[in-house]
């Protein structure tokens, strides 16, 4: 496992996806740290192809190196991370890299955990092309971001891709170095809170239970002893599971669904339409089990723990019913999942959310895990979707 230094976890904190070349401990070791969702972490471990990225932009006798990643997560829509690197320490890790051709490599999630690693392998074939590309010789820029960061990255992106048009920009030389990798080393996460523990494995099997315990410990540290997995409803002489979490605290409620989009039992090989036709088939049945929930709740039904104690909760105001789902693709047509949301907000008064895990740890930090500002949040979200009347709502 890689801790990254202090300077690259203030980094990691405050974007959705990147990649670091840093040095470790050891002064003759490297490694090749990435960030990105989980089920994109998945789709690499599960043998899915990624490329490294490079570009060289010069103006004003300066030369700024451009890095990215490109993983073929969707075979038609691949993700690609890119970024400056504009620190010196960096500059000689990637360096070293190229001459040795290998280092390790070590994924981080959407809660900057270390969560897999490997050693990552570039093909014998790319060296001379990445040699000469990258010249130790050239004195790449190093420092603060430039006031010209914006232009740079624009550039690199129209050079990576001939679909994307930004006027004004010109196209910069770029390299991309295929890699291998050894066998991936998935770590066992645990975490230990309030009133209970639970443990987590990129390359589980039970990848539902992992999505909801990774939801849970995120929500830990805010809701303390008022938050509650898989708690019970008994209506009449039946007793069935009311929701996958519920949290609350002295003004707010909140119902959470979980829906994992599977990756190491099923494969990354599904095409874009797939993934959404299958994202939807969860969300619209998340829907019908809030809506259940909410009535239950209103009808004054018995809510218990899993040690069977009632909980009591604030059952007179607007819930907050939480849909949260592995991955949102912002492409295609999400308008019978708009309407589903509305009707349940008519149906019920409650606030029907819909995000994925990545958006949902973006509102956490932003609300400085305090409750209240969860909540706050929440209701200007649920006010901006009343207005747009669209689930692609992102955070920033």
């Amino acid at each position: 496992m890689h801790i990254p230094s202090e300077r690259i976890r203030e980094e990691m904190n405050g974007v959705d996806g990147a990649i670091w070349y840093v040095p470790t401990t050891n002064e003759n070791e490297t490694a090749i740290l990435l960030k990105s969702t989980s089920h994109v972490l998945k789709s690499i471990i599960k043998g899915c192809k990624i490329e490294l990225l490079f570009g060289k932009y010069k103006e004003d006798e300066k030369i700024y190196l451009c890095i990215g990643i490109k993983i073929y997560d969707t075979i038609e829509s691949p993700l690609m991370l890119i970024q400056l690197q504009k620190q010196k320490e960096e500059h000689i890790s990637l360096f070293k890299i190229i001459n040795r051709l290998s280092s390790k490599m070590f994924l981080f999630n959407e809660m900057d955990i270390s969560v897999s690693w490997t050693t990552l392998k570039i093909k014998k074939c790319d060296i001379n092309t990445i040699e000469d590309f990258l010249n130790e010789k050239d004195e790449f820029y190093e420092g603060d971001y430039p006031n010209i960061n914006e232009k740079i990255l624009d550039s690199f992106q129209i050079s990576l891709d001939d679909t994307c048009i930004i006027e004004n920009r010109k196209k910069i030389p770029i390299i991309s170095l295929s890699v291998d990798f050894d066998e991936w080393v998935s770590n066992n996460i645990n975490f230990v809170g309030y009133h209970e523990h639970n443990n987590i494995m990129l390359n589980s099997l039970n990848e539902g239970d992992d999505f909801e315990n990774a939801i849970w410990f995120s929500l830990d540290s805010v809701f303390k002893y008022n938050l509650h997995k898989s708690p019970n409803v008994k209506i009449g002489n039946k007793v069935r599971e009311l929701t996958d979490i519920l949290c609350h605290y002295e003004f707010g409620t909140f119902l959470i669904e979980a829906k994992n989009l599977s990756v190491i039992k099923s494969g990354y090989k599904r095409t874009q339409e797939r993934k959404i036709s299958g994202i939807k088939k969860q969300i619209k049945k998340a829907i019908k089990q809030l809506e259940g929930a909410c009535r239950a709740i209103t009808n004054e039904e018995e809510v218990t723990d899993i040690k069977n104690n009632t909980i009591v909760f604030k059952r007179d105001i607007p819930f907050h019913c939480i849909i949260l789902v592995s991955e949102i693709i912002h492409t295609g047509d999400w308008t019978d999942i708009e309407k589903s949301l509305l009707s349940a907000f008519e149906n019920t008064n409650s606030m029907f959310h819909i995000l994925d895990f990545k958006e949902f740890i973006t509102l956490l930090k932003g609300s400085n895990g305090k409750d209240m500002l969860v909540d706050y949040n929440l209701m200007m979200r649920f006010k901006l979707f009343m207005e747009k009347k669209s689930i692609h709502i992102r955070s920033v």
